[in-house]
């Protein structure tokens, strides 16, 4: 594989869950409440259905790339509904979605977050969004931690520009900051963010520890794995 030019990078195409947020402190506790939801509050059946998702409800433990790991609320809510008989799909993903959204307030950012976007905003870089969460709960997200200003472009599930790991929440904000793919890195912690930078042709692709994969689960077709984005800084410099 071709080692990419870091300094030829102008965009910065970040996930939301695992590399802008902590996905552990964040998201095991939403999978749970949107568990219960799904279950009307039947402990035992919300446990079956996050063991479904690929979250045991033992250990916590959510494995990479599995439906609670990668997927969006419509993807979760259509796999959930075959184990719901006479749920229908478009309502289970409206309750999933509103969990998620309303759990914004008990997000946990990964270290050093708004400085680390600060900076890079501040170098010049075009930073966007690109999550498997709805697109409010995204901006939403941004608010609450202050850095909704940083980014001229957020795309959700629900934005019409496809889900993960399609290639058009890519294309879209290419098309938005006029910038060619080759100039855009691709910034995530799972397999599907990989693939869907791979296959839209961006530039640098950079998995990131801070959500359920292991360095393993994302190179290839990850150029770079890092700690987390603190050490993005660095590694556009060309460090």
């Amino acid at each position: 594989m071709d080692r990419p030019t870091p300094s030829a990078i102008k965009g910065l195409l970040f996930d939301k869950d695992g590399t802008l947020l902590d996905f552990a402190r964040s998201w095991v506790p939403l999978n749970r409440r949107a568990a219960l939801a799904a279950a009307d509050q039947d402990p035992a059946l919300a446990a079956q259905l996050l063991a479904a998702g690929g979250h045991d409800p033992e250990s916590d433990h959510v494995t990479p790339g599995s439906l609670l790991a990668a997927a969006d609320a419509g993807g979760i809510a259509a796999y959930w509904a075959e184990m719901l008989p006479g749920r229908d799909p478009t309502r289970l993903a409206r309750l999933i979605d509103d969990v998620f959204e309303n759990g914004v307030a008990e997000a946990v950012a990964v270290d050093s977050l708004v400085e680390v976007l600060e900076s890079l905003h501040g170098s010049g870089y075009r930073l966007g969004l690109a999550t498997s969460d709805g697109e409010a709960a995204a901006h939403a997200t941004l608010e609450r931690f202050g850095i909704a200003t940083l980014f001229s472009f957020v795309a959700g599930w629900d934005s019409g520009h496809g889900r993960k790991p399609e290639p058009g929440m890519l294309q879209a904000f290419c098309r938005s900051a006029s910038l060619a793919p080759q100039s855009v890195a691709m910034i995530g912690d799972s397999p599907q963010d990989m693939v869907m930078g791979q296959t839209a042709g961006a530039g640098l692709l950079v998995g990131v520890l801070t959500g359920t994969a292991l360095a393993e689960d994302l190179q290839p077709p990850a150029h770079r794995v890092l700690p987390s984005i603190a050490a993005l800084p660095e590694l556009l410099a060309g460090s």
